[in-house]
């Protein structure tokens, strides 16, 4: 599900918000990511886990989500 784009699509936010009970795992890509899953969803399903890219997305995940989750401890360059 994505969560985002560069311009938030509200017809997909309805989308993602339907389909998230029973949602395993959230993934986060950016700080800017959080911000626009919490502001549209609200919060995070019952017993999903979030995951987030590096350091800079979790400090915002932990703005909004006080219980554990997952962050990669080096962000990988894409190879296109």
């Amino acid at each position: 599900i994505h969560a985002y784009t560069v311009e938030s699509d509200k017809a997909v936010s309805q989308s993602a918000r339907e389909k998230l009970p029973g949602t395993d795992y959230l993934c986060f890509s950016s700080a800017g990511g959080v911000e626009e899953f919490f502001a549209i969803q609200g919060a995070v399903p019952s017993g999903a886990k979030c995951v987030c890219i590096g350091e800079t997305t979790a400090k915002a995940l932990r703005e909004h989500y006080n219980q554990p989750f997952l962050c990669s401890r080096e962000i990988q360059p894409r190879a296109w």
